[in-house]
């Protein structure tokens, strides 16, 4: 699929390659990626045409049909749900320092900038009523994104010595994409909400909560050993006195989150003066040294199987199922993810079901599989009234 999308247009020319009959192959790719085939299909003819328009490709039409579609046009129309943009816009954004992306329908403006703006004193991402804030690196410098977010558009400025380079405003508007939570589309999960009671109880008045991803995996790998075993308010200023250690200041408010290398280059001692506990110092410490060093590749782990990423994650000192969970589902965007041993999940597990007392983790296992295969997204519906949610 990777090699050579177009070659597959249907689910059937999977399922004659594979030699595999569709449940079978359904049921493999649930497993090692979390996908129906319909789904795993269009994602990678996405992203060959997503790279194809980065690269400037101008004949819309034959790169379609290369890509196995039938009709530039349901291509297109796939592609602008997908990015917001129109193909022609999106190929054209680096010679564009502003632009507008249309979101989906599902979107919930409310929902995410709450979320967004969940540490008000946060280095890194800043909202103000509607206005979002946050910054990248690219090889022409930083780059500062300012967006505007409207119920149905978010109007996008660039800014920064790095403007000019071309691969910045694709970064910019992928790295939106995530802060957004338009990463996992719950639209099919919330349509289970129609004809089930269960579903439809823990949905509420929660229509359109998406799962607002890390803006790197790196960044989601301090996050979770930051969060172990503490309140959300201590995980925010460990977060923040990393960045004050190594992170790049821009202006006032607003910084660059700091390297993989920048982490590893600091002195265990110090972060010990900053509050960082010794086991977290030394995890986080080891994990940005891996990183840096090439022994995690992040990079090639976002295009492994599912079981693969969990098992080269669990095998890492400092990241137990909680932190490999919550990776899964906020820096890798799988949708079929549990937490288990997750504080917030138990209490509000116990409350929901009206149990006596919290899950252990084979209850916690159980009450959670009748949301499946959407089990990331049940998780963020039952933290969302919990206020020390991570």
């Amino acid at each position: 699929m990777r090699q050579q999308p177009g070659k597959y247009r249907e689910v059937a020319d999977l399922t004659q390659s594979s030699g595999l009959d569709e449940a079978d192959l359904q049921n493999l790719l649930q497993r090692h990626f979390q996908s129906r085939a319909e789904a795993f299909l269009a994602h990678h003819r996405l992203a060959a045409l997503t790279t194809e328009l980065q690269a400037g490709q101008q004949d819309f039409g034959a790169l379609a049909r290369d890509l196995g579609w039938h009709d530039s046009r349901e291509a297109a129309g796939l592609f602008h749900r997908h990015s917001g943009l129109r193909p022609s816009c999106y190929r054209d954004l680096p010679r564009q320092h502003s632009w507008a992306m249309d979101l989906p329908s599902y979107f919930g403006h409310d929902s995410v900038l709450a979320y967004l703006g969940r540490d008000a004193q946060s280095l890194y991402e800043r909202v103000h009523n509607s206005s979002f804030r946050f910054a990248l690196r690219s090889d022409a410098g930083a780059v500062q994104v300012a967006a505007e977010i409207g119920q149905r558009t978010v109007q996008c400025r660039l800014s920064g010595p790095g403007v000019d380079d071309p691969k910045a405003a694709f970064s910019a508007h992928r790295l939106l994409r995530r802060y957004l939570g338009l990463s996992i589309d719950p639209t099919a999960f919330e349509h289970r909400a129609d004809d089930d009671p269960l579903h439809r109880r823990l949905l509420a008045q929660r229509r359109g909560l998406s799962i607002p991803q890390t803006p790197s995996v790196f960044d989601g790998l301090v996050w979770v050993v930051a969060g172990q075993q503490v309140s959300l308010a201590v995980a925010f200023v460990l977060r923040r006195r990393l960045g004050h250690l190594c992170g790049t200041q821009l202006d006032d408010d607003l910084w660059l989150p700091p390297t993989a290398a920048e982490v590893a280059a600091i002195d265990l001692d110090t972060l010990r003066a900053n509050s960082w506990s010794q086991r977290k110092a030394e995890y986080v410490l080891d994990l940005a040294t891996a990183v840096r060093d090439g022994d995690l590749d992040l990079e090639d782990l976002q295009q492994a199987s599912t079981l693969r990423l969990e098992s080269t994650l669990m095998a890492r000192r400092g990241l137990g199922p909680w932190s490999v969970a919550y990776l899964m589902m906020r820096s890798f965007g799988l949708a079929d993810c549990v937490p288990v041993g997750d504080a917030a999940l138990k209490r509000n597990l116990r409350r929901f079901f009206e149990l006596e007392k919290n899950p252990d983790v084979a209850t916690t296992l159980r009450l959670m599989q009748p949301f499946a295969p959407f089990r990331s997204l049940a998780t963020f519906h039952f933290w969302a009234h919990d206020k020390n949610s991570q």
